[in-house]
């Protein structure tokens, strides 16, 4: 007995293997797009940076080394030490004739303090790049005195700063003057003060006497 489903499923797949098969009438075209290297190079961080800029570690890595001022300012920029005048007057209440011997202690050496108004800056330490200190000294006593300026807190080679002056005795026409200009280049400035804990402040002292080499003299108001 035949199966009449065959011929039928023959007839399907033939159709669908013409199909599959058809040729596309007319020309072919493609529509391509394509990359291709024109010109080839290499690159490395030796093109790109300097050499200073590159440090070989022992690992073979590479640090990249970068250095640049990112902000600079000058203590003059910020500052001016103003200059500032001390003036030291001493009186004595005597009764007349006061009667002066070699050696007799004119100023006790009590020290004092300058505060400095530096502008808002609160200071403690300063290196003199470049300065000096002016002296001016009247003597009214017909006597050489010396007088001994010192700033304990100011120091050179560790030695603080201290000066020995020797004004000239008074004459019958008048006082005498003493003036002189001091080196102040390279010392290092304390400006604590004498509690330590201050700021902008220089602490100094004055000791004044009759020279011990003198004689004795006598001062009248």
């Amino acid at each position: 007995m035949k199966n009449p489903g065959r011929p039928l499923i023959f007839l399907c797949l033939c159709i669908w293997g013409i199909w599959s098969c058809r040729k596309e009438f007319g020309r072919p075209q493609w529509d391509i797009d394509g990359l291709a290297p024109i010109v080839t190079t290499s690159l490395d961080f030796d093109n790109i940076l300097a050499d200073s800029l590159l440090q070989e570690n022992p690992d073979n890595s590479l640090t990249l080394v970068y250095n640049n001022n990112l902000y600079s300012f000058t203590a003059d920029s910020l500052f001016e030490i103003p200059d500032t005048s001390i003036d030291t007057a001493y009186v004595w209440q005597f009764i007349n004739p006061l009667i002066l011997n070699p050696g007799d202690i004119l100023i006790a050496g009590a020290p004092q303090n300058t505060v400095y108004n530096i502008n808002g800056a609160q200071l403690r330490k300063v290196i003199i790049r470049s300065g000096y200190m002016k002296v001016e000294v009247k003597n009214e006593i017909r006597e050489v005195c010396k007088v001994i300026y010192q700033i304990p807190l100011a120091t050179k080679n560790s030695q603080p700063f201290s000066k020995l002056i020797t004004i000239p005795a008074a004459t019958t026409s008048g006082p005498s003057f003493f003036t002189d200009t001091f080196n102040l280049n390279g010392y290092t400035i304390d400006l604590t003060g004498p509690s330590g804990n201050g700021y902008n402040t220089v602490s100094y002292s004055i000791t004044a006497y009759v020279d011990s080499a003198g004689a004795q003299t006598t001062v009248n108001q």
